[in-house]
């Protein structure tokens, strides 16, 4: 029998199509993409891949890009095996033709397409599909920059010599040994320097100038560190002897500052250097109430400079007055009674290390350490021009004197100059020996000198006399 057909018009025929078009697969949309350097937009609607695109859509949609793309010869194998293999690209326009005017088709990507550089990719990895996030391979690691020249390590070898002029004593022509006195006694100063230099060999991984650096920076403070510990206290009885050092700068110091400061503290026995005659008018006119005991001042027909006064003050009772020999500036030994017992005491002026007196000054130094070598308690009093590092001073110091903030163990007391605010270098100094100990140190403010006083508590041993 013939099949059971039915005309177009009837209601069997429209039911038949409707089951037909309900039945037929819909096809799959092809997948998102973009021109290369435009984002994929996973939320508009996907468009047959046959359909042409007009000028107002190809401008609103995202999918259609209307700017012109680079050319790329496709290959003529496919690639199944990289990512993306299966990914669809848009053809793209014909030279001359209106890239928003022309109908756009989608076709298979090849490999080339997907390897191109991203403009996206700001370090021009070429390995990126679109839209692919970079991993962790993708994402660079610019080293530091590092420098290179030659200022670094000439800096930091600088500061080492400098800081190294604190090791020993450099015997030489006196204008080149007064220009190291110099640098060792400013030698700590190094570490300002050295601290930013080692920032900078950091910064820029240069290990060994960082290392120089430090090693410039730290060796000066070692010299420091016994300053740091405190001496064996004094046993048995003992007398408490308050000194006061004074520099008053060429006679310039207040005569009123310093009697205050005698009369405030309780100093039992007072050191002046750079003294004149006026000066020592003018203090006994402020009503210091000290007895003079042993005044040396320049006179006019004398070829000392003015610095070279030296002036003793005393509440204790003083005997044996002894001029040091040896010395550029007057220095003297004497012996002062405690009451309890004998303290000698040795008071002087060094010259100060420059151009052509470094010998000078070392020979100085020597002389009062020669001069304190005597039995029983001893007290190396005025302003020694020197600092720990100095080799000079710490051979001046060493035996059996000690620097009285040695003995103490509070650190070192700076004295000069005080119109810093917080003086930098120790330059005037009280060294103790025969088991006399330190109670205390402490600084005075006097005007119109550029040194701050030194105020030491010594404890003297009773029963001694020399």
């Amino acid at each position: 029998a013939p099949p059971e057909t039915a005309s177009p018009g009837s209601r069997r025929a429209r039911r038949l199509a409707e089951a037909a078009a309900t039945a037929a697969p819909t096809p799959p949309a092809p997948p998102r993409v973009s021109e290369p350097g435009l984002p994929v937009n996973l939320f508009a609607p996907a468009r047959p891949a046959t359909a042409p695109a007009s000028p107002a859509t190809a401008n609103r949609d995202p999918l259609v890009s209307s700017r012109p793309a680079p050319h790329h010869p496709a290959p003529n194998h496919p690639a199944p095996n990289r990512p993306g293999a299966d990914r669809t690209a848009p053809d793209r326009p014909a030279p001359g033709e209106d890239a928003a005017a022309a109908p756009r088709t989608l076709r298979r990507s090849s490999p080339d397409d997907e390897r191109h550089e991203d403009p996206g990719n700001l370090f021009g990895d070429p390995g990126r599909t679109p839209g692919e996030a970079p991993g962790d391979d993708d994402v660079p690691h610019l080293p530091r920059p590092r420098s290179r020249g030659p200022l670094l390590p000439l800096l930091s070898l600088l500061l080492l010599t400098w800081s190294a002029t604190a090791l020993g004593n450099v015997n030489g022509p006196q204008l080149v040994a007064g220009l190291l006195a110099a640098a060792a006694a400013a030698s700590p100063l190094a570490a300002v320097f050295a601290l930013a230099v080692a920032a900078f060999a950091v910064r820029g991984r240069r290990w060994v100038v960082t290392g120089v650096a430090t090693l410039a920076g730290l060796l000066p403070w070692a010299f420091a560190l016994p300053y740091a510990v405190p001496a064996d206290a004094t046993t048995g009885s003992v007398t408490a002897v308050r000194v006061l050092v004074v520099n008053a700068h060429d006679g310039q110091a207040d005569p009123g500052d310093i009697a205050a400061a005698v009369r405030e503290q309780k100093v039992d026995l007072l050191v002046v250097t750079e003294l004149t005659s006026r000066l020592a008018h003018d203090l006994t006119d402020s009503g210091l109430d000290l007895t003079g005991r042993w005044v040396t001042v320049p006179e006019p027909d004398n070829p000392l400079p003015v610095r070279a006064g030296l002036g003793i003050w005393s509440r204790l009772g003083m005997s044996g007055f002894t001029p040091v020999p040896g010395t550029r500036w007057p220095a003297v030994r004497a012996k002062v009674d405690t009451g309890h017992g004998t303290l000698t005491v040795i008071a002087g002026h060094v010259v100060p290390p420059g151009l052509g007196t470094s010998g000078t000054w070392a020979a100085d130094l020597a002389a009062l350490h020669a001069a304190a070598q005597v039995p029983g308690p001893v007290a190396v009093l005025g302003g020694l021009n020197g600092t720990p590092w100095n080799a000079q001073f710490r051979a001046a110091a060493g035996g059996h004197l000690r620097d009285a903030g040695n003995v103490l163990g509070h650190g070192i007391r700076p004295t000069w100059p005080s119109w810093l605010g917080i003086p930098l270098l120790p330059l005037d100094h009280v060294l103790v020996g025969g088991r006399v100990g330190v109670r205390a140190m402490d600084g005075a403010t006097i005007d119109g000198t550029d040194h701050r006083g030194l105020l030491v508590t010594l404890a003297v041993p009773d029963g001694a006399r020399p």
